[in-house]
């Protein structure tokens, strides 16, 4: 008898415990999500260029982009990769910039872009790189003349 009880309990307590059912009573969702942040800021103005020298360092600019398959950097040139002076001197400087991932057969930097689409560099990029910035190829176009000769090279970027 006890043996009869005893299955008659067990039984009684399978047929108790809630099953999980096809549908479910209630659902929570938990999610979350990250800004999207892409951002370049240059260094400091670059002054005093020893024009009689092929290259000079240009300092680097600072990116910072999240987006997982990489992004894009453009640079252009306000004067077409030229330094040149305010007033009608016809003498100008032609030059490049370069980074350790342009190509050395670059045009100059009237406009390039560079595509960082690297796996490893774009999780880099997330917490920030610092690019380094070479000017060279620096030639000199007429005479020696006297002058201030300068240009503005204007940066952006964009995720993939």
């Amino acid at each position: 008898m006890k043996k009869l009880v005893l299955a008659a309990a067990i039984a009684a307590a399978s047929f108790s415990v809630p099953a999980f059912a096809a549908e479910p009573d209630a659902t929570l969702r938990v999610d979350g999500s990250v800004q999207p942040v892409c951002t370049i800021s240059a260094g400091a103005d670059v002054q005093n260029i020893v024009l009689s020298s092929s290259t000079a360092s240009l300092g680097d600019i600072a990116l910072q982009c999240n987006d997982w398959q990489g992004f894009t950097v453009g640079f252009k040139s306000d004067k077409g990769g030229k330094l040149t002076t305010e007033d009608a001197n016809p003498t100008f400087y032609t030059y490049k910039i370069d980074t350790p991932f342009t190509s050395p057969t670059a045009p100059t930097v009237a406009e390039q872009t560079v595509s960082f689409g690297d796996p490893a560099f774009a999780a880099a990029a997330v917490n920030g790189v610092n690019i380094p910035l070479t000017l060279t190829d620096l030639t000199r176009n007429g005479a020696n003349f006297a002058g201030f000769y300068f240009d503005y090279v204007n940066f952006s970027i964009t995720a993939n």
